[in-house]
C-alpha cells in the first residue's frame, strides 16, 4: 500500500513564514493571576490533604492508645 504525497502547508508559523511570537503586553494581570493560580492549586491540595490527614491520625492515635491501655 503506498502513502499519499505530502503536502506543504502555508501560512503563518510555517517554515516558509515568519515565526510565531507573543506581540507585547499580551498577557495582562488577569491573565497572569489564573496562570498562577492554576499552576500553584494542586500544590495547595495536596498541603491540605496531607495536613488533615496528619490532624487526624494524631487525634485518634490518643484514642487508641487510650482505649488499649484501659482494656490491658
Amino acid at each position: 500500500m503506498s502513502e499519499p504525497p505530502a503536502t506543504t502547508l502555508s501560512g503563518p508559523g510555517t517554515a516558509s513564514g515568519p515565526p510565531a511570537q507573543l506581540e507585547p503586553n499580551a498577557i495582562g494581570v488577569t491573565q497572569d493571576t489564573i496562570i498562577g493560580m492554576a499552576s500553584s492549586a494542586p500544590a495547595a491540595v495536596v498541603a491540605l490533604t496531607l495536613a488533615s490527614l496528619a490532624a487526624t491520625a494524631n487525634y485518634g492515635g490518643g484514642v487508641i492508645l487510650l482505649i488499649s491501655a484501659i482494656s490491658c
